[in-house]
């Protein structure tokens, strides 16, 4: 079989298409097309790819690009890359390392949802926005540094990373979104900036480890939404900002301490 090398662009998920057909030949020889315009679903399902270099033309991690390669354990990433769309690497169970351009200026929705080996994750300054669930089930996941360039950051983005203790909340931010540390049961410290006006339902739901929450007398925050503490056994004090107008119901429900 021969593929010519000026190929342009191949359609919805062909390398799944070969391997369902154990055609090995194939997959091996779309894999290194030099310069083809890659499209959304290109490698799911791909169980055996182990590791891949992305090439210098792309700029874009397209949807569901590697859902569900479960043998994934390493990616390398150009420079020229600015966005990686939702669930590009979802269900990536194995992969363990990821080092992301300083071009990056949006991670999508589920972009690394269930990639439970990551354990570590280095954020470029030039990223603007973390998509809802971006990293939810990120099970290993110790550390997380948000630069301070992030204006947004998605509902449910760190839902059940069950081993984040440490995590910085951008100044910029005005709002933590629902569920966004939900379950987060190793988190023992957080610090909500100032700039923050609201703490939306769930915030920091059921964060087992939670001893210290942050908040500046001078703090923005008018809103604290329902059950967005609840859980947090091991909460002892918070001082609570005269900001603050709104108190939802059930927010600190099974803060025994």
């Amino acid at each position: 079989m021969e593929i010519y090398s000026s190929l342009g662009k191949i359609g919805y998920s062909p390398l799944r298409t070969a391997i369902d057909n154990q055609n090995y030949e194939l997959f091996n020889m779309l894999k290194a097309l030099p310069n083809i315009e890659y499209c959304q679903n290109y490698f799911r399902y791909c169980f055996n790819l182990i590791t891949f270099k992305i090439p210098s033309y792309v700029k874009t991690i397209y949807p569901k690009f590697f859902t569900h390669c479960t043998s994934l354990n390493k990616v390398a990433l150009h420079s020229s890359i600015t966005s990686i769309e939702e669930e590009a690497f979802s269900g990536c169970s194995s992969l363990k390392e990821i080092k992301f351009p300083s071009s990056l200026i949006n991670i999508g929705s589920e972009a690394f949802y269930g990639c439970y080996s990551l354990k570590e994750i280095k954020l470029p300054s030039s990223l603007k926005a973390i998509g809802d669930e971006a990293f939810s089930e990120c099970t290993q996941l110790e550390e997380i540094s948000i630069p301070s360039s992030v204006t947004s950051i998605g509902k449910f983005a760190f839902n059940k990373c069950s081993a984040l203790a440490q995590v910085s909340i951008p100044p910029q931010l005005t709002t933590i979104e629902e569920g966004k540390f939900k379950f987060c049961v190793s988190l023992a410290k957080i610090s909500i900036p100032s700039s923050a006006t609201r703490i939306e339902k769930e915030g920091f739901y059921f964060c087992g480890s939670l001893k210290e929450i942050d908040i500046s007398s001078s703090s923005s925050l008018t809103f604290i939404g329902e059950e967005a503490f609840r859980g947090n056994s091991e909460l002892i004090e918070l001082s609570i900002p005269p900001s603050v107008n709104h108190i939802g119901k059930s927010a600190f429900c099974e803060c025994y301490n």
